[in-house]
């Protein structure tokens, strides 16, 4: 396992950056990001149908904000709103600037995703920043 800070998670359509792994959290078994410029990355588009499953109420699809590829679902859980992040829809790009990906579940990411129990602990920082650098292209 790596360092969680080491890594990027990128859209696997277009390769735009959407969160850093320090950023992601596991919620039972969802995975959510932290980030707080997490929207700005991103596009959110209305459900139809709200439907609630094992106490998460989705109500907007999450989507890349530049080819607007499929990333997850805004979901509510116990009164608060989470981004839970979808695996297969992202590539990671390591420390050495290798990328890989798409993987099925993010217990397979070569890095630890943190578990909280405890809405206090959801917002933690892990490395003490915030939001993911942009990066040259």
């Amino acid at each position: 396992m790596y360092d969680t800070t080491m890594f990027l998670c990128r859209c696997f359509s277009c390769h735009a950056d959407s969160t850093r792994s320090s950023d992601l959290r596991l919620i039972q078994e969802h995975c959510v990001t932290v980030d707080k410029d997490f929207a700005s990355r991103a596009v959110f588009e209305d459900y139809i149908v709200t439907k609630t499953l094992q106490q998460w109420r989705r109500d907007k699809r999450i989507k890349c904000g530049q080819c607007r590829g499929d990333w997850g679902i805004r979901a509510c859980y116990e009164g608060r709103s989470y981004n839970v992040l979808i695996a297969t829809n992202f590539e990671i790009l390591g420390p050495d600037a290798s990328c890989t990906g798409p993987f099925t579940r993010w217990n397979e990411v070569p890095f630890k995703i943190h578990k909280v129990r405890h809405r206090r602990e959801i917002d933690k920082p892990l490395d003490g920043s915030r939001t993911v650098e942009k990066r040259a292209k």
